[in-house]
C-alpha cells in the first residue's frame, strides 16, 4: 500500500529551513553565554601573563608566537574583504580572548613547574569525569538505554561533542598520570574502559577511531618488549582461535550488525557518504574556487545568506563544513589555511622531539592531544569554532610544554654558577688545608 502523505508531517526541507532559521538567528545575535564563558577564561589566562615576562623565551616558544601573531595578524586583515565584518570582528574578538587565556594559564600557570603539568593533566581527568556523569545521568533520566541497539545513539539527547571530546581527550591524561604514578595501573584501565564506554554510547565514529588508534600508539611506545613477550604471545594466540571460528562459523549476521554499528544505522545513509559529508564538501567546493587566496573573511562565511544558499542544495541543513581544514579555507583562504597548518605541525615538532629526548611523559601528552586536534578536523569543524574544547585545552597544553625551556634554561644557569662557586670555595679550602699541615 502506497504511503499516503500527511500535510502534518515535516518535510526534510522544512525541518531543514527551521534549522538554517535558527542558526542565522543565532549567527546574527551571538550567544551572550559563550562571550561570557570566552571573556572569563581570559580574564582567568591574562592574571598569570605576568609571570612569563620576566622569562627569557626559548626559541621553542619563540617560534609557536610567531606563527600564531602571523596567523592572527592575518585574520585581523580579512576584515578588509570579509563579507560580513561585523561577524568578523566578533568570531575574531572572541580567538584573540581563548588565545590570552591559553597563553595565561598554559605558559603563567601549569607551565611553571612538573606539578603544574600534572595539574593540567588532571584537570582533564576531571572535565571527561563530569562529561561522562552527565552523559549517563542524561541517559538515565530518558529511562531508555539500549547500547546494542545500532540505531541507538546517545548524542540524539542533544550533548554530542560536548561530552566526546573531554572523554576523548581525558583518557591520554589518564595514561600520563598512570605513568607518573598518579594513578594505578587498574584504575587506568578502567577508567579507560568507561571513557571507550562512553565513546560507544555516542556513536562518535571519528572521534572513537582517532582516539582509539593515538591511545594505541601511547601504550606501545614505551612498552618493554621483554615483559611484553608473553602478553604479545597470549594474545596471537587468542587472535588465532578467533579467526579460525570467524573462518568456519556463519558470522553474516553479526558482521551486518558490526556494518550497522560502523554507519550508525541512523540515517539510512552508505558509509561512503559519511552522513552526508561528502555532499556538503562537493558543494562547498565551489565557494572555495571561487576566493580561494583570500577566502571569505575570518568566521564569516556561514552567515544567513550562505547558510541558506547551501541548505538550498544539500539535502539536509549543515550550518558548518564539518571539516575543519574547508571551513577554514572559505574563512582565510589559502593563506590563512597554510599559516593555521604551518603553526600545529611546529606544534606536533616541538611536542615530539621534547618526547623523544627527554622521553618526557607530558610532551606525549600534548603530542597525543595535537595530533587528535588535527585528525578531529577531518569530520568536524573546529578550526573555526575555537570556543570548543579540543582547541584551548590542546593549546593550554602547548603552552605549557612549551614554557619549560625558559624555565629550564633559566635554572640551569644558576645552578652552574653556584657550582663553579662551590668548586673555588672547596678547591680553597683544600690549598689552605695543605698550606696549614
Amino acid at each position: 500500500m502506497a504511503q499516503q502523505f500527511n500535510p502534518s508531517t515535516p518535510t526534510a526541507l522544512q525541518v531543514g529551513n527551521v534549522v538554517v532559521d535558527q542558526a542565522s538567528t543565532a549567527v546574527e545575535q551571538g550567544s551572550v553565554l559563550n562571550t561570557a564563558l570566552v571573556l572569563a577564561y581570559a580574564l582567568i589566562g591574562a592574571w598569570f601573563i605576568p609571570r612569563t615576562l620576566g622569562s627569557k623565551y626559548g626559541r621553542q616558544l619563540r617560534v609557536l608566537l610567531g606563527l600564531l601573531a602571523l596567523y592572527l595578524i592575518w585574520a585581523l586583515f580579512s576584515i578588509l574583504w570579509s563579507v560580513d565584518q561585523a561577524l568578523t570582528i566578533r568570531r575574531f574578538g572572541q580567538l584573540a580572548l581563548l588565545v590570552v587565556g591559553s597563553y595565561g594559564l598554559g605558559a603563567g600557570f601549569y607551565g611553571q613547574s612538573e606539578q603544574g603539568r600534572l595539574l593540567l593533566a588532571s584537570h582533564v581527568l576531571v572535565a571527561g569525569l563530569t562529561a561522562m556523569a552527565t552523559l549517563w545521568l542524561a541517559l538515565l533520566s530518558t529511562g531508555s538505554v539500549d547500547l546494542l541497539n545500532p540505531a541507538f545513539a546517545a548524542k540524539g539527547i542533544g550533548l554530542g561533542t560536548v561530552v566526546a571530546h573531554p572523554v576523548a581527550f581525558s583518557m591520554f591524561a589518564a595514561v600520563c598520570l598512570w605513568r607518573q604514578r598518579v594513578l594505578s595501573g587498574l584504575l587506568c584501565l578502567t577508567y579507560i574502559a568507561f571513557a571507550l564506554l562512553a565513546l560507544f554510547a555516542q556513536k562518535v565514529r571519528f572521534i572513537s577511531l582517532y582516539s582509539a588508534g593515538l591511545l594505541a600508539i601511547l601504550l606501545l611506545a614505551r612498552v618493554n618488549l621483554k615483559r611484553a613477550v608473553p602478553w604479545l604471545l597470549a594474545g596471537g594466540f587468542f587472535a588465532s582461535i578467533a579467526l579460525a571460528v570467524i573462518v568456519v562459523a556463519d558470522t553474516g549476521a553479526v558482521g551486518g550488525t558490526l556494518y550497522r554499528f560502523v554507519t550508525l544505522d541512523s540515517s539510512g545513509q552508505d558509509l561512503s557518504d559519511l552522513s552526508g559529508r561528502v555532499e556538503l564538501w562537493a558543494e562547498l567546493q565551489h565557494y572555495v574556487d571561487a576566493r580561494p587566496v583570500l577566502g571569505y573573511g575570518f568566521g564569516a562565511f556561514w552567515n544567513p545568506d550562505n547558510l541558506h544558499q547551501v541548505q538550498e542544495v544539500i539535502s539536509w541543513a549543515p550550518v558548518v563544513a564539518h571539516n575543519g581544514y574547508i571551513d577554514e579555507l572559505l574563512a582565510t583562504g589559502l593563506i590563512g589555511g597554510v599559516l593555521s597548518v604551518l603553526f600545529w605541525l611546529a606544534a606536533v615538532v616541538v611536542a615530539l622531539a621534547s618526547a623523544r629526548d627527554r622521553r618526557d611523559d607530558f610532551a606525549a601528552l600534548v603530542l597525543c592531544w595535537t595530533l587528535l586536534f588535527l585528525l578531529l578536523n577531518w569530520g568536524d569543524s573546529i578550526m573555526q569554532l575555537y570556543f570548543r574544547f579540543p582547541f584551548y585545552v590542546a593549546l593550554s597544553g602547548l603552552f605549557a610544554l612549551a614554557a619549560r625551556e625558559t624555565l629550564s634554561s633559566s635554572a640551569k644557569r644558576p645552578a652552574k654558577a653556584g657550582g663553579r662557586v662551590s668548586f673555588q670555595r672547596s678547591a680553597r679550602s683544600a690549598t689552605n688545608s695543605s698550606t696549614a699541615v
